[in-house]
């Protein structure tokens, strides 16, 4: 009996600002775009279609990968350094620096900061896949993470500064969201002639947390965002449907829903008002066209659903995978929002097997918006 082992010995991934949390748990599906619904693998299945749980190959017994790790910031402005800067003038303010010069570092250091914004992304999982021709499988627990930091700038701090007594009412602030999905996939493969129709159902248990910290910014500390006062939290149980139709050795048709129960959490107030976070039904419709050496894929959202800042977002994914060599394979893909809340975003990847049970995948990014991404995994299969 062969036993197959993927290790994600580690896992740094960073893509543009529009692209999902649940993406970064799978660089080779980010390069081609994050079309996975119907081009994924039985072992990252839960991220994309439980019925893809039952693709396996005939000599796959048994598949792990852990742990499954990646980071996506998005910082062009240096703001958490800039507050840094900021908090640091002000200390040497209050305490009475008699540096003539201190006044105008203290108030162009403020002024640096006015709506800047930067975004924090992360992603864990596990993933345990038991394929048989009964009824296959795949344990997983994954959380994700989505925070984002900004800065707002009270014109007054700066036309009334007194430099014996600054007082600060501009302030920081991290809104953030996180979920933690620990479940079961299952599917089953029936086979009729050519045709060949695979279902799945994958019932989990959902936590989801709204952060919302607020404090003025000379008393700003990011890592003070969990703290009870700044965080709301809900439980339940939800469950993804999926199912995949292939027609002879190349198609592949397929349909998923994710998070079928719709649930929201309502952040803390802080008297500023709170955000809602939303866990939304997402129906995606996939088909890929494998041939060996060349697949193309395509992924269409059936349903809008809104981000954080409640801007509807609906997409559509492209991507192509090569197999240029016999240890190399090169990726690209294209994502399109219908709605036009993001950017249009391209991706490029490589995936290497360096020697033996060794792989590299290697993914890059870039958006309309000028922003930039490269991801790195390295997995090892025994």
């Amino acid at each position: 009996m062969k036993y197959t082992v993927r290790v994600a010995l580690a896992a740094a991934v960073v893509l543009s600002a529009n692209a999902g949390a649940s993406d970064l748990l799978d660089a080779r599906t980010a390069a081609i775009g994050g079309a996975g619904v119907a081009a994924g693998n039985h072992l990252s299945a839960p991220i994309h279609n439980p019925a893809l749980v039952a693709t396996y190959g005939a000599e796959d017994d048994f598949a792990i990968a852990f742990p499954a790790f990646a980071l996506s910031l998005q910082d062009e402005a240096d703001l958490l350094d800039g507050i840094d800067t900021f908090q640091e003038a002000h200390e040497q303010l209050k305490a009475g620096n008699p540096d003539p010069n201190l006044p105008q570092d203290w108030a162009d250091s403020l002024i640096a900061l006015d709506g800047q914004k930067a975004n924090l992304k992360g992603a864990v999982g596990l993933f345990v896949a038991l394929p048989n021709k009964y009824l296959s499988s795949n344990f997983f627990m994954a959380g994700q993470l989505n925070a984002y930091t900004r800065a707002s700038v009270d014109e007054n701090d700066i036309t009334q500064l007194d430099p014996t007594n600054p007082v600060v009412n501009s302030y920081g602030e991290v809104f953030a969201t996180a979920k933690t999905d620990i479940g079961i996939a299952f599917a089953k493969g029936i086979q009729l002639a050519d045709h060949r129709i695979a279902f799945g159902f994958s019932p989990k248990f959902q936590q989801l947390h709204a952060y919302n910290y607020l404090v003025t910014i000379d008393n700003f500390d990011s890592n003070n965002y969990k703290n009870d006062e700044n965080s709301v939290e809900d439980s339940f149980f939800n469950y993804d449907l999926g199912m995949i139709y292939e027609y002879g050795e190349h198609w592949r048709v397929a349909l998923a829903g994710k998070d079928m129960i719709s649930r929201n959490v309502i952040s803390a107030d802080h008297g500023f008002g709170g955000f809602e976070y939303k866990v939304e039904r997402m129906t995606t419709l996939g088909t890929a066209y494998d041939h060996g050496r060349v697949l193309i894929t395509a992924d269409l959202d059936l349903e809008s659903r809104k981000d954080i800042f409640g801007q509807e977002e609906k997409y559509l994914r492209t991507g192509v995978e090569w197999q240029a060599f016999r240890k190399a394979a090169i990726r690209a893909g294209y994502a399109h929002d219908l709605k036009d809340t993001h950017k249009d975003r391209f991706t490029l990847g490589l995936g290497i097997n360096i020697h033996g049970p060794a792989y590299l995948d290697l993914v890059t990014s870039y958006d309309l918006d000028e922003r930039y991404g490269a991801g790195i995994v390295m997995s090892a299969w025994f």
